[in-house]
């Protein structure tokens, strides 16, 4: 109920995640040394309705992101 609020879901596979895992997070809750991790043993709560979806990985880049937020706000 805010006006000109916009959703916006940056979705990213659990694979992607675990590339990425500089901190050792998901490599750490693969091992059980690590628990209460989202999207290991905590499920991910997608949104029902987002605004727009933004698939932050492959061919993305931020320059691409930004360009798809602004093209959804104007």
């Amino acid at each position: 109920n805010i006006e000109k609020y916009l959703e916006i879901y940056v979705r990213v596979p659990i694979e992607e995640l675990i590339l990425r895992d500089n901190k050792q997070i998901y490599s750490r809750a693969k091992s059980g040394k690590l628990t209460n991790v989202v999207g290991m043993d905590i499920e991910a709560e997608e949104p029902q309705f987002p605004d727009l979806i933004i698939d932050n990985y492959g061919d993305m880049t931020v320059n691409k992101a930004v360009n798809r937020i602004l093209e959804t706000l104007y």
